[in-house]
């Protein structure tokens, strides 16, 4: 527990411009909740170079799979962000800079897209469903006002399909735009069906 709860969190962060008493004060606040993690070993050849994930509160994590802390209490911010990482937009952005590792060096140097209020909701509720996926997560899904359980493999593909085309419109991405992204993308990663429903959502 002395390592989670590290004296000077983000110390090292390009981005931490916050105290680290206000830094560690969120460190501590999160360390029991789901947190945003995402794994470091990763390479601009896999079918995803970035993979995140909500994973459930009192759960410990390796080096290879650091975690974000948010400032901001609700869950919100943290499925939007979250929503932002998991997305295919971000994922060829993301395969311009990795080469084995996906560190918080290269993390930091990434661009998101700008996003008012009621996108950023969109996009946290569509990612909250993906990972509500059991009672793990009750605190989540209560907030965030979505269904708690599994999804079959339809509702899934819908709901990913759909936070692409809510990433791409944030970003100001045409249907051309998409096209050209999807060709990084082998069909075994990213299925016709799911090419269709995000180009669909663009257009």
């Amino acid at each position: 527990m002395d390592v989670v709860r590290k004296p000077r969190p983000g110390q090292r962060s390009a981005l931490g411009v916050l105290p680290a008493s206000v830094r560690r004060a969120a460190l501590l606040a999160q360390e029991n909740h789901p947190r945003v993690a995402f794994r470091d070993v990763s390479r601009a050849t896999d079918s995803r170079t970035v993979r995140a994930a909500l994973v459930p509160g009192e759960v410990f994590l390796l080096n290879s799979a650091p975690y974000l802390v948010f400032i901001d209490a609700d869950f919100t911010s943290r499925l939007a962000c979250l929503g932002v990482l998991n997305r295919l937009p971000f994922d060829w952005q993301a395969r311009r800079f990795v080469e084995t590792h996906l560190n918080f060096f290269i993390l930091e140097g990434l661009v998101v897209p700008k996003m008012d209020g009621a996108t950023a909701r969109e996009l946290a509720k569509v990612a909250g469903r993906l990972s509500c996926i059991d009672e793990r997560y009750s605190e989540v899904a209560q907030e965030m006002d979505v269904e708690c359980g599994p999804l079959n493999p339809t509702q899934r593909l819908s709901l990913r399909a759909k936070a692409d085309a809510i990433v791409a419109r944030a970003w100001g991405l045409r249907t051309t735009d998409v096209e050209l992204l999807l060709t990084d993308f082998t069909k075994d990663a990213v299925t016709e069906e799911h090419r269709h429903l995000f180009l669909n959502g663009v257009g």
